[in-house]
């Protein structure tokens, strides 16, 4: 009974993580999702010191390849430091998309999720309690390397993450198991080698259904959490301050931090570029109930003409069991012509 529990809990969360996607759009095995973030960077030409390294990875059924842990984790730094040094001209998400680019076919998450908010934006609404882009595990280098499905292979095991904060790993790196997995089919035997990490930090072996004891197992980390606020200003502007702090096991830990514009014309959202926009973090995580950190900040980021400014820092992974205080704070507002917008600050504490 506890093999078919743990079993039809997986299937349970699969379930819930497609619905979600099914719900706002088209299935992502669509072709027009492959080429739907291709045009903005054809538009400008590549720029080497832009474009992240693919440092040797490879395309294989629908997921990227990397050669180790360590070459994985390396390529989401890249994405993300290049992603935040907004120098690029035209696309704010060139890095990502040049990365993708040299992937013939491959749908990343985070193009799948630029597609939901497209797609959300062109509603005369755009209500902030349903926007995609807080639906989905954060970080722009970590949306970048996972599929639609939220799947990666580092070396010979194929990662899986969950919008819950736990993760599956398939430690034979079989596609077979993966796409038992992802469709779940008849799993009652083909599931040796794969484990579900939990976010107590616990390993459930999904062939037995037996669980490696954590001594983590009286806590319930969390993978992620994201808080927001949104306001509007000048009439037809609104701005939104966003922070993640998310920590997905093998990849490590993260605080991300943004602020974004966005203008409506007619009855359509789009992200739009502000006159001045700017963005702060601060804030200490000692002993936190899932990484270990010193204080932050504060910090602060002040550009012109563009849509979105922010940052990240990279955080120490690792569970503990102590928790003694927690608190980050992105503060951010925006500037069109002469009018601001309202300073926002939103805090995970």
């Amino acid at each position: 009974m506890k093999k078919i529990g743990t079993k039809l809990a997986f299937c349970f969360i699969v379930f819930l993580f497609g619905c979600k996607k099914q719900n706002n759009t088209t299935n992502p095995t669509d072709s027009s999702l492959s080429t739907f973030d291709q045009t903005s960077t054809a538009t400008q030409a590549r720029n080497p010191n832009l474009c992240p390294a693919t440092n040797g990875a490879y395309l294989q059924d629908g997921l990227l390849c990397f050669s180790s842990l360590e070459t994985l984790t390396a390529t989401i730094q890249d994405i993300k430091v290049k992603h935040y040094s907004n120098t690029f001209p035209l696309s704010e998400y060139y890095p990502s998309e040049c990365f993708e680019n040299s992937f013939d076919g491959y749908i990343s998450l985070r193009s799948y999720v630029q597609q939901l908010r497209n797609d959300w934006l062109n509603t005369e609404e755009a209500n902030p309690e349903t926007d995609p882009d807080n639906m989905f595990m954060p970080g722009i280098g970590f949306r970048t390397v996972l599929n639609s499905k939220g799947a990666v292979k580092a070396g010979n095991i194929i990662y899986f993450f969950m919008p819950d904060g736990s993760h599956f790993e398939i430690r034979d790196g079989s596609i077979g198991k993966y796409n038992t997995l992802v469709n779940c089919k008849d799993i009652s035997s083909e599931l040796e080698n794969v484990v579900h990490c939990t976010t107590a930090g616990a390993e459930v072996d999904m062939k037995t259904g037996n669980s490696t004891p954590s001594l983590l197992s009286s806590l319930s980390c969390i993978g992620w959490q994201q808080k927001d606020k949104t306001s509007n200003y000048a009439s037809n502007r609104r701005v939104k301050v966003k922070i993640w702090v998310w920590n997905y096991g093998p990849v490590g830990a993260d605080v991300d931090s943004e602020t974004e514009n966005f203008k409506k014309t007619g009855s359509i959202w789009t992200k739009e570029n502000a006159t001045e926009i700017n963005n702060g973090l601060s804030g200490q995580i000692v002993a936190g109930d899932c990484f270990l950190m010193g204080s932050i900040g504060p910090l602060m980021k002040t550009l012109h003409n563009k849509k979105t400014v922010g940052g990240h820092l990279n955080i120490y992974g690792g569970l503990v069991r102590k928790v003694e205080s927690k608190k980050l704070t992105s503060s951010g507002r925006a500037r069109t012509g002469n009018t601001w917008s309202s300073l926002l600050n939103v805090s995970i504490e």
